[in-house]
């Protein structure tokens, strides 16, 4: 499903002029990432501060388990995940502050054009959240399908979030 959903949002994109396609060093980003790059004719350029949230001891636990286990460490992160950390791992706060500078930098180089960047859902989320001046505890709130497209455009100093989580290129797929 994950190949098919990176095929329809490199067809989705393909009509576009991109000028630079950037990724997390993650497998599943980069064989999206590579998807894209291949319909514009650019290398994908790796850049390890994208890598999705390290969630620590909790990886590979379902919620109900780690509710069970980790009581009030669970509590804790439900109630600010951008102050209390997957146990052992990052908070939202600490994901934005490698993540965010990166995507503003990006921003910088690339204006008045078109580039992507495959990322991860904790990152994409904490990007949204800071673009529009959300306060990081209620990121994970914002819906982050996997192959969502969110469109954000830099001009004149401002950053503004044209599209959130676009999906209906994925339409019969799956968007969880």
């Amino acid at each position: 499903m994950g190949q098919q959903q990176a095929a329809r949002v490199a067809g989705l994109l393909s009509q576009r002029p991109l000028s630079a396609v950037y990724s997390s060093p993650m497998r599943r980003a980069l064989e999206t990432a590579r998807a894209i790059a291949a319909h514009c004719r650019v290398e994908v350029v790796v850049r390890d501060e994208l890598i999705e949230c390290n969630v620590g001891r909790w990886e590979g636990l379902s919620w109900d388990g780690i509710r069970e286990e980790f009581p009030q460490d669970y509590e804790n992160f439900q109630r600010d995940p951008s102050r209390f950390p997957y146990l052992g791992g990052e908070t939202y706060a600490e994901v934005a502050r490698r993540a965010v500078p990166v995507l503003e930098q990006l921003l910088e180089e690339h204006k008045g054009g078109e580039f992507v960047v495959v990322a991860h859902n904790i990152v994409n989320r904490v990007s949204v959240a800071t673009f529009l001046g959300f306060d990081l505890a209620r990121a994970k709130e914002i819906h982050q399908a996997n192959g969502g497209v969110n469109v954000i455009r830099r001009e004149d100093g401002r950053t503004q979030l044209l599209t959130l989580n676009s999906a209906f290129h994925l339409e019969g797929e799956s968007a969880q």
